[in-house]
């Protein structure tokens, strides 16, 4: 099951992710940027129970682990 949705605006609390709006948006964070959206996705980790949003932190997770250990930025380009 996918869940295709939109955030029309900034998420209190939460700028980095709030940059991630919807599949048809691209969302860009630079290197520097990329430890304050894996924190962002470590706290809400801790708050769900929802299974896609889980999956969908972790995979966030990993990929912040990568971009961290190579120094790279992270780019979200819509389809």
């Amino acid at each position: 099951m996918r869940i295709v949705g939109e955030f029309s605006g900034e998420v209190p609390g939460y700028p980095m992710l709030s940059r991630i709006r919807g599949y048809l948006y691209d969302a860009i964070f630079e290197a520097n940027e990329v430890s304050v959206l894996r924190e962002e996705c470590s706290v809400l980790l801790g708050l769900t129970s929802n299974q896609i949003a889980v999956s969908g932190l972790e995979k966030l997770l990993a990929i912040c682990d990568r971009a961290i250990e190579e120094n790279l930025c992270i780019y979200f380009m819509c389809d």
